[in-house]
């Protein structure tokens, strides 16, 4: 048995012709199956949305949270982060919500595919990939989004699990069934168009979490897969440049809107 330059095992056993079948190392190794404590983290982070929402709830004596008290509990908001140096709301808006259904289909998704991501990028892979898209997505919005406008939500790192997804089905195309992939290309194409569309959707976080989550995805490589390549160099590169010109123009803006003064 050979290996050959196509990362194949090569076994000559029908009449002398190679019979090809995938070397061990080409595919990705999934983790437990669901339920197992390898999804721990997912539902972690599931739960403390879930909390945070009941936070708002008690706060704001509303299912719908007023704007007063998402911006005390760290919703995103230019002002606050450029000329009082908040630059933990950037995280803290990741895990706070509009509202019920704001709420649900934002965990529904992570559910879903971060139950897949996890399996096939581990644990800290898993949870740099979600952190790093949910911040990729807030710098965009904090760059190129509207200045005044105090915005919340997982969905830029749920989009950077989208990413993520999307870099798995570039690498290993042969994991997805049953037109998965198109369907996921589908709920993204269909959200931008909505954002896009109608308002009260912050687009630039999705946009920027779909960016960060790809790029995040090819710079750490799925699970113990951490072999050094020049392009996830290039990946992580084009990120940190990203992100310091997301943080750069969005200083620019909101001291352009408020006249320098808050």
């Amino acid at each position: 048995m050979n290996e050959d330059s196509n990362g194949f095992d090569v076994h000559y056993e029908v009449d002398g012709q190679p019979v090809y079948q995938p070397a061990e190392q080409t595919a990705p190794r999934r983790a437990p199956k669901m339920f197992s404590g390898k999804n721990t983290p997912l539902f972690i982070l599931i739960g403390l949305n879930a909390v945070l929402f009941f936070v708002e709830i008690i706060m704001s004596g509303s299912f719908s949270p007023n704007v007063g008290t998402l911006v005390t509990l760290g919703a995103k908001v230019n002002g606050r982060i450029f000329y009082y140096n908040e630059y933990w709301r950037l995280l803290t808006c990741m895990f706070l919500h509009g509202g019920v259904l704001h709420l649900l289909c934002n965990m529904y998704a992570l559910y879903n595919i971060g139950s897949l991501d996890i399996r096939f990028y581990g644990v800290p892979k898993f949870l740099t990939v979600y952190f790093l898209s949910g911040l990729m997505g807030s710098l965009f919005s904090y760059g190129f989004g509207a200045v005044n406008v105090a915005s919340v939500g997982a969905s830029g790192a749920v989009f950077g699990l989208f990413g993520a997804t999307l870099f798995l089905y570039r690498s290993h195309p042969e994991i997805f069934r049953g037109g998965f992939i198109i369907r996921l290309i589908g709920v993204i194409v269909l959200n931008l168009v909505l954002g896009f569309a109608g308002g009260g959707i912050d687009n630039l976080a999705h946009i920027g979490g779909l960016v960060g989550g790809f790029g995040t995805a090819l710079t750490v490589g799925l699970y113990k897969d951490n072999k050094p390549r020049p392009v996830r160099f290039l990946a992580a590169s084009v990120l940190v440049i990203l992100a310091a010109a997301a943080f750069y123009f969005g200083a620019l803006h909101t001291k352009s809107f408020f006249g320098g003064v808050l």
